[in-house]
């Protein structure tokens, strides 16, 4: 059996990149071992299988932001890449995100000899298009593959903090596979860099074996999971769920929201401010994908709705699918690849909050067939169907 290496962000330290959880699960049965090296680490540590190790060369200097900013402002490298994008980069913003790259870049590109040499004819593999990838490509010199996923604020150039990607014209061509999440993402890429080397490789939850209840005669439970940050528009969901409210005083109604962000406290102020007899609003924080799955398989929930203006295809989506809940989401990115007329119902963008809660009122008096919710899950988004063609497809690339 081959070897992998994963480089990740964080996992599997912290709480973020919940979605790796479950591939990871896969990856280990099909290579012999696989070596992850997060970028930043934390006290916090997810179980993995016993063939998945974590190595720390790069999270151990990645703290030490001074050192590398001093590094980084000494190689030809900086100015080049600030020279060819000055025209981008005039606002002090834009800047600070450039010498932020510039400074990942440099920690990258000092320390990809030792991960290289560490791991002879091992297949790479990013979990995210960033400068890790860019540097690689560009000191690649043994002729090692590379492969990377790209999901949403790696692949939307309009969206990402900088509105563009420094290194991404120059590394593109030189990855052996650039694994899109969704066929939106793969189109866009394709549409904008015509190679021959992007795939679609989808996300997918796993199988709980369980369909989430509805709510009983007169109730509704309402779930949303994200970051409380500005493009999720969770204080846009909670104005929503007032209206209804206010709309169906006769309807007892639950919003369980499960994700934090900066903005949670102002829209839990204004909520609770509000004391509308009828709702009932409960805010968990960030918390792990095993608890929402034991929310689900132990509360009622009707539907889970997702008002971004902004999206990759959202993993907390496949999760509810699977438990057969239905949503109610924007048609953003990726989302209309897994919400249509079986699983729930598409929004635009701009339709207003009157408009929102009619399609709420329609979820509550004509619930969606939960079997064929979740029947639409298991043919699109299973883990194990789809981590194991992935896995499948890297051991072939390993191979070649």
């Amino acid at each position: 059996m081959l070897n992998l290496v994963i480089v990740t962000r964080q996992f599997p330290y912290g709480k973020s990149e919940t979605f790796l959880e479950s591939e990871i699960l896969i990856l280990s049965k099909y290579f012999k071992s696989i070596t992850i090296y997060p970028s930043t680490s934390s006290i916090d540590v997810r179980e993995l299988p016993s063939n998945v190790f974590v190595n720390n060369l790069i999270c151990k200097d990645y703290e030490n932001k001074f050192k590398w900013c001093l590094k980084a402002i000494m190689t030809l490298h900086f100015y080049k890449i600030i020279f060819t994008n000055f025209s981008k980069i005039l606002s002090l913003k834009k800047a600070k995100e450039l010498f932020k790259y510039l400074v990942s870049y440099t920690i990258y590109s000092n320390k990809l000899p030792t991960l290289i040499s560490e791991n002879n004819n091992n297949l790479i593999y990013s979990y995210w298009y960033n400068a890790f990838v860019d540097s690689f490509c560009e000191h690649n010199k043994a002729g090692r593959k590379i492969v990377t996923r790209v999901h949403r604020g790696d692949l939307y150039e309009e969206i990402s903090q900088l509105c563009f990607f420094p290194g991404r014209e120059c590394s593109i061509t030189k990855v052996d596979r650039v694994f899109s999440i969704s066929d939106d993402g793969y189109s866009y890429l394709k549409n904008k860099y015509n190679t021959n080397n992007i795939s679609v490789s989808k996300l997918g939850a796993i199988d709980n074996n369980f369909i989430a209840k509805s709510s009983s005669s007169n109730k509704f439970s309402i779930v949303s999971v994200s970051n409380v940050i500005a493009v999720k528009n969770v204080g846009l969901i909670a104005s929503v769920i007032k209206k209804f409210s206010k709309k169906n005083p006769g309807v007892e109604i639950v919003w369980n929201h499960f994700g934090d962000g900066d903005m949670l406290p102002e829209i839990k102020k204004d909520i609770y401010n509000e004391n509308l007899e009828n709702l009932k609003s409960i805010f968990h924080g960030r918390v792990s994908n095993k608890k929402i799955f034991e929310f689900y398989s132990n509360n009622a929930v009707d539907v889970l709705i997702n008002l971004s203006s902004s999206e990759g295809i959202p993993v907390s989506m496949m999760e509810a699918i699977s438990f057969g809940i239905p949503i109610l989401a924007t048609d953003v990115g990726g989302v209309s690849e897994i919400v249509n007329e079986k699983t729930g119902f598409l929004i635009d963008l701009e339709t207003n909050q009157n408009v929102i809660c009619n399609y709420l009122k329609k979820m509550y008096d004509n619930p969606k067939d939960r079997m064929e919710v979740r029947n639409y899950w298991l043919a699109n988004y299973s883990a194990s169907t789809n981590y194991k063609k992935f896995a499948e497809e890297l051991v072939l690339l390993s191979q070649i």
